[in-house]
């Protein structure tokens, strides 16, 4: 049952200064440029094919089977569909997408709080958990990234509420079966603006065949509605259902352990596929012990960022054991079922792969740390435990932010050098051309010129040569600053070594192009 106390004036007061002191500091801090992160740039080519009735999955990347997980050659259309109107009035300017991403962000807040931290005993609880998912370092780190980690936040937030609304109506209900619509298709939405919404169908099964000992006709429906929006979308829009990360996880799963097994035998792909979940799960769970660790790193100290850790770990335990006990619901279960997921799936995004279950995780540290204070109320120390949570908290956030020495972006896809790079490719590299580079996805996106990436960290330079001749590449584009990625550092040696091979046809700034001869 919601809290009463979520909407006293004091409380919508101070939510609503929350919720303008984020927009307002997020937005100050947007720029019009973007790094050399490929994720974003197929969004806006699908929004620009929308925009231009252009086919989806026209996207000018050739996809690399060498190099499974680099990317899909389409992604989901939800992100693309609210990136398209945008396209058509601001074109290629990547500010106004920011823009989207921060009021979608400022509209998650709100029903996070209206809805989950009305869970929460008290509304100063509420304002607490509340405020720390808004000044969460993951999301200001984002702040200048276009992709659809917020967009898929929201849909998936907000169906779990109309299924947890959902699973306390009676069959026989006025709204039932109107509802199931409504979450067939918010599942839907879910799933086609990142696949991981996919879990919230085994969420909705098992959360009816726990409480219900059956699944639930309504669930049924939802079901049938998602089904047939995705073939909908699948008839539409062109995209090849199989092409997508949930088919590299698959493909990344078995190709270790083929050996096991007879490739085309179902029995053969199944052994396969529980194997190579199994061998992820312990680097798995080391990646993303890591990744909480830093998570409440504070720029000072080791011991309190292992203190936070363990302390705010342990109440998330309380919250989630707690939240079971008491009653069961849709979200608890999708936690479960997704931290389960990330653990044996072979494909991780450090932070990013977290950030969809944050909201709850944070959740749940505040219900842990009201039972403490509820079931040690005579105790002077645990008694105010959530408010020494909330202080604890912003002790950590401050030390991330006041003492990171963060920078502006200085590697910009929108620089100078890179703009006369585009230009270049446009007015004097012929349209078939294919051109290997290390981030295929923005160079097809400004130049619509044949792009795809190469696996080099696992090929000599021989093998990676033969691959481009076998792709029938003619262009190989080479970054030279020093950046994050292995390829942009490494591609020199591959230039030095078959120089004799490679004309070069353009060089600005940081940029060299060469055309291939075999």
């Amino acid at each position: 049952m919601t809290n009463p106390g979520l909407h006293s004036r004091n409380a919508l007061l101070i939510l609503a200064i929350l919720l303008a002191t984020v927009a307002t500091t997020y937005y100050m801090a947007l720029d019009s440029g973007h790094k050399w992160w490929g994720d974003f740039s197929l969004y806006m080519t699908h929004a620009k094919n929308i925009a231009e009735s252009r086919p989806y999955a026209a996207t000018h990347i050739i996809v690399n089977p060498e190099v499974p997980g680099f990317s899909p050659p389409s992604y989901p259309p939800v992100y693309p569909l609210l990136l398209a109107p945008l396209y058509k009035f601001f074109g290629l300017d990547l500010f106004p997408p920011k823009v989207l991403n921060l009021a979608i962000f400022v509209l998650t807040l709100f029903i996070f709080y209206w809805y989950f931290a009305g869970k929460l005993a008290t509304w100063l609880s509420a304002i607490g958990v509340t405020a720390a998912l808004a000044f969460s370092p993951w999301f200001w780190e984002l702040k200048n990234i276009i992709n659809s980690d917020l967009p898929f936040i929201f849909f998936l937030l907000t169906t779990l509420i109309v299924a947890d609304r959902f699973s306390t109506l009676p069959t026989q209900g006025r709204y039932y079966w109107l509802t199931a619509i409504a979450l067939g298709t918010l599942t839907y939405l879910s799933y086609a603006t990142r696949s991981l919404g996919l879990l919230l169908i085994p969420a909705l099964v098992l959360h009816d065949l726990l409480t219900k000992r059956t699944i639930r006709p309504g669930t049924l429906l939802a079901i049938a509605v998602f089904v047939l929006l995705n073939l909908l979308e699948s008839h539409l829009l062109d995209i090849n259902v199989a092409s997508s990360y949930v088919s590299d996880v698959v493909t990344l799963s078995t190709s270790d352990s083929a050996s096991t097994s007879t490739p085309t035998s179902i029995t053969g792909m199944i052994v396969g596929l529980v194997m190579g979940f199994a061998e992820n799960i312990l680097p798995n769970m080391r990646l993303y012990a890591g990744v909480l660790l830093n998570y409440w790193w504070n720029n000072v100290s080791n011991a309190f960022m292992i203190f936070m850790t363990i302390a705010t770990g342990l109440l998330a335990l309380t919250g989630f054991i707690r939240s079971c006990f008491n009653n069961i619901s849709v979200f608890t279960i999708y936690f479960f079922i997704y931290i389960c997921a990330l653990i044996v799936v072979p494909v991780n995004q450090d932070y990013r792969y977290l950030m969809p279950v944050l909201p709850i995780y944070l959740l749940y540290i505040f219900i842990g740390a009201e039972y403490l204070a509820n079931q040690l109320a005579t105790s002077r120390t645990f008694r105010h435990t959530p408010l020494v949570v909330i202080a604890l908290v912003g002790m950590t956030y401050t030390g991330k932010y006041f003492f990171s020495g963060e920078a502006s972006v200085h590697e910009s896809i929108t620089d100078t050098d890179a703009v006369e790079l585009y230009d270049y490719i446009r007015n004097n590299i012929p349209v078939d051309s294919h051109i290997k580079f290390a981030e295929p996805r923005i160079l097809a996106m400004y130049t619509e010129r044949y792009s795809s990436v190469y696996n080099f960290t696992d090929k000599t330079l021989d093998q990676i040569w033969a691959g481009f001749l076998h792709a029938g590449a003619t262009h190989l584009l080479v970054y030279k600053r020093n950046v994050e990625w292995a390829e942009f550092l490494n591609n020199r040696r591959l230039v030095y070594k078959f120089k004799e091979n490679l004309q070069p046809v353009f060089t600005s700034g940081y940029f060299a192009l060469y055309k291939i001869s075999p």
